[in-house]
């Protein structure tokens, strides 16, 4: 029997065990989580700051989010949301979703519970050319401070990508007097009251902040890094351009100065942050690309380690699903891998194809249009069936709606869902 380890018990982590655990007679798993739940990113916390031990917040769920993805398309491909609750659901209704799907597929067994990992790392003697090692993990327990190593024949790496924020770089900003925080920290908009923000950044997370803190603050200045957006915004939000200098609250966009800004949210999202890799792992973590990476999950180097849920803008839990089914196809051995050389020649192909397409360096596992070719592949490869072609069309109709109207899209497709 061959054993595998599961890093973080979030929705890739819980996903992972339950495919694995559908061979109990072939792989013995063992999920390890730092936090006491299950859960991940999808856990509120009303907390900002470094917890016990100086971790940092793993969570940066805030008190009012709704998903933008409609429940109709955001389920595992075999267990379903609730019929009961709204398309849109709130943090409370997935987080309790995936504690069912936790007890339906009895994976809480497998999870060790406040127990971080410390130190993965493969299982080489010096001048071994093996392709394929086992793996020696160092934990430790959070509550009783007890270190372990054990060693594993798989590893897979699913502790997430929105725990260590993002802010870019821009002159002056050390002399701003305001606060300045980053959309992980915000929790909800009663700090802002009568304040006057600027929102950096008008993806979802921007543009959902820039919402909630609109109600109570005096006067909001979104950010664009491209084109404005077209949707219409409340009465007190202004959309402005890229932010190129600060100079003490003064902050200077292309063509516009604006005064007496309060307060910085930026909402320019996360870095890959896993620590616990060693360095010959096989593998090189960047601030925004790990490679090389066959097809964004399966460590080209030793494909004994496998990353789920590394791509930005996808449908995470299908995703997740078909990732880890293939993985597992291929532990199991019904399904096989090209050459280590052939794996690497994928990886820079697929990011040189990127750059040529105009995308920016920092958009390795970005997916959005691209994520539709993305689940074919993993699906053929894994052989399984691919993704309904009405997931797509649901997500074309939310991403179409949204764009034009950002404020109710969600609550009117919950009273008349045209699907």
């Amino acid at each position: 029997m061959k054993r595998v380890a599961v890093a973080g018990a979030g929705a890739a982590g819980l996903c992972s065990a339950r495919h694995l655990c559908k061979y109990p007679e072939e792989f013995s798993v063992r999920v390890f989580e730092q936090s006491p739940v299950l859960g991940g990113a999808w856990v509120y916390t009303s907390q900002t700051d470094p917890c016990d031990c100086d971790r940092p917040v793993h969570s940066g769920m805030y008190d009012s989010l709704r998903t933008n993805l409609a429940k109709e398309i955001m389920a595992f491909t075999d267990f379903r949301f609730d019929s009961d609750i709204p398309s849109f659901m709130t943090q409370q209704e997935v987080l309790r979703y995936l504690q069912r799907y936790a007890e339906h597929y009895g994976l809480v067994q497998h999870i060790a519970f406040c127990t971080v990992v410390e130190k993965v790392a493969p299982l080489l003697a010096p001048d071994d050319d093996v392709t394929v090692p086992r793996w020696r993990i160092a934990t430790r327990n959070l509550v009783t401070s007890h270190h372990s190593c054990e060693d594993f024949d798989y590893v897979l790496i699913c502790n997430g990508h929105y725990s260590k924020p993002f802010i870019p770089a821009i002159p002056g900003l050390e002399s701003f007097p305001g606060c300045i925080t980053h959309s992980h920290q915000y929790r909800d908009p009663w700090p802002f009251k009568d304040q006057t923000m600027m929102v950096v950044g008008d993806n979802f997370s921007g543009t959902d902040i820039m919402l909630d803190i609109a109600a109570v603050s005096k006067r909001i200045y979104l950010s664009n890094s491209n084109k404005p957006l077209e949707a219409i915004m409340p009465q007190n939000v202004e959309q402005v351009s890229r932010i190129t200098t600060i100079t003490g609250n003064t902050v200077c966009t292309e063509g516009r100065s604006l005064e007496e800004v309060n307060h910085l949210i930026f909402c320019t999202g996360y870095l890959y942050h896993i620590p616990f890799l060693a360095k010959d792992c096989g593998v090189l973590v960047e601030s925004k690309r790990i490679h090389p990476c066959y097809h964004h999950t399966i460590n080209a180097t030793y494909p004994s380690m496998a990353f789920i849920g590394l791509n930005v803008r996808i449908i995470p839990f299908p995703c997740f699903d078909l990732q880890v089914q293939w993985v597992t196809s291929i532990w199991r051995g019904d399904k096989r891998l090209p050459s280590r050389d052939e794996m690497v020649q994928q990886c820079c192909h697929d990011y040189r194809l990127r750059l040529e397409r105009g995308m920016s360096t920092h958009h390795a596992h970005y997916m959005g249009a691209l994520q539709w070719d993305f689940y074919e592949q993993l699906a053929a490869m894994g052989g399984v069936p691919p993704l309904d072609p009405k997931v797509k069309e649901i997500y074309d109709i939310v991403s179409h709606r949204r764009l034009r109207d950002i404020q109710t899209y969600r609550d009117e497709l919950n009273k008349t869902p045209p699907w």
